[in-house]
């Protein structure tokens, strides 16, 4: 199985990302960082083989780089390996997919879909362990008194808050909820790899 890793690095416009797959899909994802050595040291740890392939999810790439230009990117399709998560960890992950851009939930809410719902902080910690952040956006979960929250995905609290900012999100002393304006965006056309613009809400939450 080691010997058919493959990896990809690339250049967006907030930093470096690097995708970590196999034929089954997606297993990691590094967020944007400043050098694509460090991107190509945090999304390899303990990771003995892998070969690099630039055009591996080449319209996942795509898609990435569109998302951090400030297009509305869907990438709850995107094939991912969730293994060694256990049922409640895999019914958390799969539950965050859920959450669309310009969206939040909470702790509780998200462990509630799983039919727990009291275990917020458990899925919190699974959250935690969340190996492709972005693709499952676990940046979209956030405290029950509207405040950020944690993320242990590289760049923390502080790349948590921009890229909420960037999905439209208002930020000032904790968390505010942003007004439900319409606005125009552009939204990500996954299967074509074209960006049109769309009208919609800016914002909604799950509740």
């Amino acid at each position: 199985m080691a010997s058919s890793l493959r990896y990809a690095i690339f250049r967006t416009r907030w930093g470096w990302f690097g995708l970590l797959g196999t034929e089954r899909g997606l297993l990691r994802t590094c967020l944007p960082i400043s050098t694509r050595s460090k991107a190509k040291s945090a999304l390899l740890k303990d990771i003995w083989a892998a070969s690099y392939d630039r055009k591996l999810f080449v319209e996942l790439q795509a898609g990435i780089k569109a998302y951090f230009e400030g297009v509305c990117v869907d990438f709850a399709k995107i094939p991912v390996v969730l293994d060694g998560l256990g049922d409640f960890g895999t019914a958390v992950l799969t539950a965050c997919r859920k959450v669309q851009y310009g969206q939040t939930i909470s702790y509780g809410q998200l462990a509630g879909l799983t039919g727990k719902p009291k275990a917020g902080r458990a899925a919190g910690n699974i959250l935690a362990r969340n190996p492709v952040p972005l693709i499952i956006p676990c940046h979209r979960v956030i405290r029950s008194n509207r405040r950020i929250g944690g993320f242990s995905a590289a760049g923390g609290r502080g790349l948590k808050k921009r890229m909420l900012q960037l999905e439209g999100f208002q930020l000032a002393d904790g968390f505010q909820t942003p007004s439900a304006s319409l606005k125009k965006e552009q939204v990500w056309n996954d299967k074509k790899g074209q960006v049109k613009n769309h009208s919609r809400y800016a914002q909604k939450d799950i509740r």
